[in-house]
């Protein structure tokens, strides 16, 4: 059975059914089960036979069912994206002349729609391929078997409706974007009369499924139109035709009034027919739904037609509002109104982003009318009181995976500037610039007649963080009395509620505001609001529900970054400052903290001590520091930590010591160096528990072993912290930290079983290398001898074990070989060794190792490019493996396997080539990378390897000609994103440029490259052939 599936093996018709009827067998057997697993893996091996045209018309013709039919077909969707252009002209004519009669064969028989699909799909692979030259009258062909009867007119139509979807994407995986542009060039000549051909069918038609086929094609054919032609070919006339004899397809035609006017709008000469369509348009609508819905309420709960309605509108909003001066216009409004009215929460979304465009539109438009004038005022103010209620929540929490990708922490966003949230704060930003009194009054009123029995939860959700953004939105003059009403009215209603989820909204919304006002906050004289807002938010810190408490965490977290000045200020001698309340508090508030949110609570405090304090100020980071250390040391005095409670307690209050070395320096006292030297013996004391207690289960860790490997976890992230925030010359660090890691760490990880080895000891090992790098260089065979080989001889042949111990391992490698002259210190065989260890780390197919092992090539060559002058070790290095490297790196940027790393790759390919060394042998890199791919002409591999060359400056011209090569060689998408990173980051990079000077624009400046000189190569390789 497994035969069938290896190309050159005969075709036997009655084996394949029976292979294919096991796969249709309804019996849920576990033996039935296995064996469809299994066919199904011969299935997918059969289409991918190479030989499959040899026998396919054969099988097409037999008698089988239309299910196995179907896998022939997909077999031969895989031969032509592969081997169509190198099958000869005879058998490409018989073919096409076979299928396309097959196809109008098994449509007249009413076939499985399945098989027609399919069948569908391979014609129009080929006429990617053979259109225009080879098949040059495909598309009449078309037309003319649309008369064998009416189920092929509408499959006609349905072929088209696809080709045109086809030739608009432009990410066929087989076909290059240039031939996408030559098919749609061609196609463009033939679009009109296609069109007219679809029209008169359409028109002449009492066939409802044939009508409506025809509308969408004639949707997507409409596109295809030049100037001349949207102003020669006849759309209106025809659509009055249809809605004459049926109101069935007002959808379908809707669809094409609002594309139309689009298109249109572009067209030179076109502004008459642009007025007569947008009419058109209205008068369509009006006649099949009526000024109000009344003729159609159905449409209200037709979710399909708001959604295509709304989001036409949105796209042509631009082009509507030259008839904004019209009564015709706000019809149209009225309409989207109503729906707003109605809005079912699929939609909400796209409804809100209509009237953000619409909005921002009509505040730079110039009306002349008082009448519509006045319209426009009533309008806004109707909008008001609804879009408040559609304002989705701004803050979300999402959990992710921590370095070592083995614990998830919580993460929080706002979403001012988000896709799904930046229509909403638009509009609601544009109605209260138009008329903050008014904003302001519906806000308020809204807030005061709510009748908190018979409450609406999603518009009170609205209703909140609409308040908020109106907040956003003011300006002073209005700011201070609206904040201390809206703070009043929610500080009420927060004592009101008693249900708990209410209470945690409101709670969101006081963040919400608390967020997105810290500078307001900062400002002196609104002193009184800003502690008024942080005695509630403390309130909150204590409430028994967890995401209250991190929501409130993480506004006084915005706080300390944004209004330190206010916090660490006391307003007069008698009274305590903010920072004073919050430290005092932090005791009682830690006891009532859900376990997860206690590091929050110390990376909040953290931020908010000041780094300059002055002489007298208490709470200073050696408060912090020493308060901490006191509470961890006195709770692994006082508890036995032998249950999981105690120890997820002890992971949390590590976490937050951790937490506070990101943000403050640590102190050089006799509690810090008492309190590190304790963390190491419970350090180790929990190695031995790893290793003596059993507590593995089947090579794992039990849950208890997990709490235990999170302890340790937590207190090598700490130790990495102080060592990557503190300057090299700290006691702790130098006298304490390392000490301790060298002599006691390096050892203790040797020394356990491969599962119970911490991760993040090779995270402290790179903090080392980078800020103490001479201690590191000392200890570099203890190092080698300890973590480097257990760790590789842990790893084995599967490329996903310990997969938390490899991400942390090759970071850690790559930034080893960026030590000054490492091969030597390496030597010989142990320089071979890392390089072995990276090029097993490049091809490792999860992205994050593989990038960082190709840095770790990199800087290992570019070490040795360094050092190869006058260290002979180097220069052997070069030597023996820059050739063999270089073609690694060609047979990586072939395998779609590692294209995620593509642009690594290319930088790896330009740091090997465009050094003096490598010029130099230009001609034996061409011969060696030519040998790689016998098939490809070697005029592309000289360009190629001419830019990797002359790469030195830019790499644009080497990623381009890669790019095209790699396209051309797999099946890899021109518009693959993992080979456009480069691009995407250039053009934003384009964009922030020109907008850098916008108010709260944020801009990251790339780095300018050096302008250091192209390197003289020693050939011009492009000119060899062979």
């Amino acid at each position: 059975m497994d035969d069938i599936s290896q190309s050159g093996v005969a075709f036997n018709i009655d084996t394949f059914e029976a292979i294919v009827n096991i796969m249709r067998q309804q019996d849920s057997s576990d033996k039935l089960e296995e064996e469809r697993n299994r066919v199904a893996e011969i299935l997918n091996q059969f289409i991918k036979r190479e030989d499959i045209f040899s026998f396919s018309i054969e099988a097409l013709q037999s008698n089988m069912s239309a299910y196995s039919k179907y896998y022939i077909v997909q077999g031969i969707r895989n031969s032509i994206k592969k081997f169509w252009e190198i099958q000869s002209e005879e058998f490409r004519e018989e073919f096409k002349s076979f299928f396309f009669q097959y196809i109008i064969s098994i449509v007249q028989s009413n076939s499985a729609h399945y098989l027609i699909e399919i069948c569908n799909s391979a014609l129009i692979d080929i006429f990617f391929f053979d259109f225009p030259d080879k098949w040059p009258d495909i598309l009449q062909d078309l037309v003319n078997s649309s008369e064998v009867s009416l189920q092929n007119c509408i499959n006609v139509f349905k072929i088209l409706t696809s080709m045109c979807e086809f030739i608009n994407e432009t990410e066929s995986n087989y076909i290059t974007v240039k031939r996408s542009i030559e098919v749609k060039t061609a196609f463009k000549e033939y679009t009109e009369n296609i069109i007219n051909f679809v029209i008169k069918a359409v028109v002449s038609s009492e066939n409802d499924e044939q009508i409506k086929s025809g509308l969408i094609s004639l949707r997507q054919l409409i596109g295809f139109l030049n100037n001349e032609q949207y102003l020669r070919v006849d759309i209106l006339n025809p659509i009055y035709s249809i809605l004459a004899r049926t109101d069935k397809h007002g959808i379908e035609i809707i669809e094409i009034l609002s594309d139309y006017i689009s298109l249109l709008h572009d067209v030179e000469g076109s502004e008459e027919l642009q007025n007569t369509t947008f009419n058109v348009t209205i008068q369509v609508f009006n006649y099949l739904a009526g000024e109000d819905f009344s003729k159609a309420p159905e449409l209200l709960e037709n979710e399909e037609f708001q959604y295509t309605f709304i989001t036409d509108l949105t796209d042509i909003i631009s082009q509507l509002m030259e008839y904004v001066n019209t009564q015709e216009f706000f019809q149209l409004l009225r309409w989207v109104y109503i729906m707003t009215e109605n809005a079912p929460e699929r939609i909400a979304n796209e409804i809100i982003t209509f009237w953000s465009k619409f909005l921002r539109q009509l505040a730079i438009a110039y009306i002349d009318d008082p009448q519509i004038n006045e319209t426009i005022e009533q309008f806004y103010h109707s909008l008001r009181q609804e879009l408040i209620y559609l304002v989705p929540q701004p803050l979300t929490s999402s959990k992710y995976l921590d370095d070592d990708e083995r614990e998830k922490n919580t993460m929080i966003s706002m979403g001012l500037i988000t896709v799904d949230f930046f229509p909403p704060r638009e509009c609601i930003t544009l109605l209260t610039n138009k008329n903050p009194d008014d904003m302001i009054s519906i806000i308020l009123d809204n807030f005061k007649n709510l009748d908190l029995e018979k409450l609406d939860l999603k518009k009170f959700t609205g209703l909140l963080f609409s308040s908020g953004l109106v907040a956003i939105s003011l300006d002073p003059d209005y700011l201070d009395t609206y904040l201390k009403e809206l703070f009043q009215i929610l500080f009420g209603l927060s004592e009101q509620f008693s249900d708990l989820q209410m209470k945690y909204l409101i709670a969101k919304t006081i963040c919400f505001v608390t967020w997105s006002m810290n500078r307001y906050l900062d400002i002196p004289t609104n002193y009184a609001i800003t502690r008024a807002l942080i005695l509630k938010i403390l309130d909150f810190m204590v409430e028994d529900d967890f995401e209250m408490q991190f929501y409130a965490i993480h506004a006084m977290k915005q706080l300390g970054i944004k209004s330190r000045n206010t916090l660490t200020k006391s307003p007069s001698e008698d009274e305590k400052s903010l920072l004073q309340i919050f430290c005092e508090k932090t005791d009682e508030i830690s006891e009532k903290l859900y376990i997860e949110n206690l590091p929050e609570l110390y990376d909040c405090l953290g931020l908010w001590i000041p780094r300059n304090p002055p002489e007298n100020e208490v709470f200073t980071a050696s408060w912090v520091w020493d308060h901490l250390a006191e509470r961890i040391l006195n709770f692994i005095s006082n508890s036995p930590l032998n249950n999981e409670q105690e120890l997820q307690l002890l992971v949390a209050q590590v976490k937050a010591m951790a937490n506070i070395a990101n943000f403050c320096k640590i102190p050089c006292s006799d509690m810090m160096k008492e309190f590190f030297e304790a963390l190491c013996q419970l350090y180790l004391t929990f190695s031995n528990k790893l290793v003596e207690s059993g507590i593995f289960d089947d090579d794992n860790l039990n849950q208890f072993g997990l709490l235990i490997a999170l302890i340790k976890s937590s207190i090598m992230k700490l130790f990495d912290r102080t060592i990557s925030n503190n300057p090299a010359k700290n006691e702790i660090c130098s006298n304490v930290i390392i000490p301790i890691t060298f002599n006691q760490i390096v050892i203790d990880y040797v020394n356990l079983p491969p599962i119970g080895r911490t991760p993040e000891v090779f995270n402290l090992m790179n903090s080392i290398c980078r800020k103490h790098q001479q201690n590191f260089v000392e200890n570099l065979q203890l190092v080698l001898t300890n973590l480097y080989l257990p760790t590789v001889q842990m790893f084995g042949d599967n490329f996903d074990s310990f997969l938390n111990v490899r991400f942390s391992f090759y970071a850690f490698l790559s930034n080893m070989c960026t030590i000054n002259q490492i091969l030597s210190k390496l030597g010989e065989e142990g320089s071979d060794e890392v390089l072995n260890c990276l090029e097993n780390g490049a091809t490792n197919p999860y992205e994050r190792i593989s990038n960082n092992a190709l840095i770790g090539i990199i800087n290992l060559f570019n070490e040795a490019y360094k050092s190869m002058k006058y260290d002979e070790i180097s220069l052997k290095f070069i030597e023996k493996h820059l050739l063999d490297e270089i073609c690694f790196m060609f047979n990586m940027l072939i395998d779609p396997t590692y294209k995620c790393t593509f642009d690594r790759q290319i930088s790896a390919i330009s740091n090997l080539c465009s050094r003096e060394y490598a010029q130099a042998r230009a001609e034996e890199i061409f011969y060696r990378v030519c040998s790689l791919f016998p098939n490809r002409p070697s005029q592309e591999i000289g360009e190629i390897l001419h830019n990797a060359f002359t790469s030195f400056n830019t790499l644009i011209d080497l990623r381009n000609s890669v790019k095209s090569f790699v396209i051309s060689v797999t099946q890899i998408s021109p518009l693959d994103p993992d080979l456009n990173k480069q691009e995407a980051k250039e053009q934003a990079a384009k964009l922030a440029e020109q907008f850098k000077d916008v108010t709260g624009y944020v801009y990251n400046q790339a780095e300018e490259s050096s302008n250091r000189n192209h390197l003289d190569i020693a050939q011009n390789v492009s000119s060899i052939t062979i």
